[in-house]
Formats: C-alpha cells, sequence, structure tokens
C-alpha cells in the first residue's frame, strides 16, 4: 500500500509538471502567434512549423493575416485536419501569383483549389477545374455554387459520384449563363462541341 501510494503520488507530481509544461508551451505559442497575426516576427524568422495543439503552425496564422514572407515556400504544412498553409491562404485570397499546388489535399480531399473556388478567390484564368474530393465533387462543382462560371467555361458535363454535373449545380445556386434557359440545354450545347 506505501508503494502504491508512492507512486501514485509521483505519477500526480509528474503529470502536474507536464501540464505546467504544456500550459507554457501553450501560453508562448500564443504570444508567438499574435507576433505573427500582427506582423511583428523578425524578418529572418524560419520557425514556421512551431504549432498549437491541433497543429495550427505560425504560417497558418501568417496566412490568415497576409503576414507570411514573399520567398514563403512551405505551403505543404499541414494541421491535425490536413488543411495546410496554402488553404488558410486561398481562404483570404493571398496565394502568391504563379501558385501550382492546387491539389495540395486536407484529410477529407478538399483542394487548396476547392478552398479558393468556395471562397470566390480563383485567380482569373484559373483551369484545373476537374481537381475533385473523396465524394468526386469538382472545384467546377464548387465554383458553381458559388457564382456564375467564367464566360470561357466549357465544362458543364463534369459529374461527381453521385452522378449531378456541374451544370445541375450552377442552376441549383442561380448561377447559370444568362443566356441559358436551363441546365439541360446547357449540357446539349456542350455535348455538340
Amino acid at each position: 500500500m506505501v508503494a502504491d501510494s508512492r507512486f501514485r503520488d509521483i505519477v500526480e507530481k509528474n503529470v502536474s509538471t507536464l501540464l505546467d509544461a504544456q500550459k507554457t508551451v501553450d501560453e508562448c505559442f500564443s504570444r508567438l502567434k499574435r507576433l505573427t497575426l500582427d506582423g511583428k516576427l523578425p524578418p529572418d524568422f524560419q520557425n514556421w512549423d512551431l504549432s498549437d495543439g491541433r497543429g495550427m503552425t505560425l504560417a497558418h496564422a501568417a496566412a490568415f493575416s497576409g503576414n507570411l514572407p514573399p520567398e514563403f515556400e512551405r505551403w505543404e504544412l499541414a494541421d491535425s485536419e490536413g488543411r495546410t498553409v496554402a488553404h488558410a491562404a486561398a481562404m483570404e485570397g493571398r496565394l502568391p501569383d504563379g501558385f501550382d499546388l492546387w491539389d495540395l489535399a486536407d484529410h477529407r480531399g478538399m483542394s487548396v483549389a476547392h478552398v479558393a473556388a468556395a471562397y470566390g478567390k480563383l485567380p482569373p484564368g484559373f483551369s484545373r477545374w476537374e481537381i475533385s474530393d473523396m465524394e468526386g465533387v469538382t472545384v467546377a462543382h464548387i465554383a458553381a455554387m458559388e457564382a456564375p462560371m467564367p464566360e470561357c467555361f466549357n465544362l458543364w458535363g463534369l459529374t461527381d459520384k453521385s452522378g449531378r454535373t456541374v451544370a445541375e449545380t450552377a442552376s441549383a445556386n442561380g448561377n447559370l449563363p444568362e443566356d441559358v434557359a436551363d441546365w439541360h440545354e446547357l449540357l446539349k450545347f456542350t455535348l455538340l462541341q
């Protein structure tokens, strides 16, 4: 019994020490995150992979706040859900010109392009409409939910795994081109091209 009591005391003391250490780490990360959000990290800062308990890195915070350095290249850093720094930057429309890692995906298969489409942040001239998630939902499907498609778009017949076309998606969300009566007409026209 005495040995059990001493063992329990040692375990409780070690657990308490670990919890105190974790609290200190969390406080330090919070301070660094605040500096990141405020754009006050030193110009030569390189520890972008420092993260909180959910895996959110300082690079994620910098991407959300627009404070990533112009030469940043670690777009693949991911949190515990697989959301990358590129996903965070895409949400805010802060991906650099020439960005080409559109198919980086989180654990659910949601790509950087899907996120940019969902937030209306795809760049002009975007052409990777066929990137799909685990359900076969393409970037085009997401974009068609949010806004009218670009005038030159012609992949109305792309389908997800349930058979739903981009044309149907656009129609259901009020995003068919103005000169098209319904999605059936749009698909017929697309198939004739």
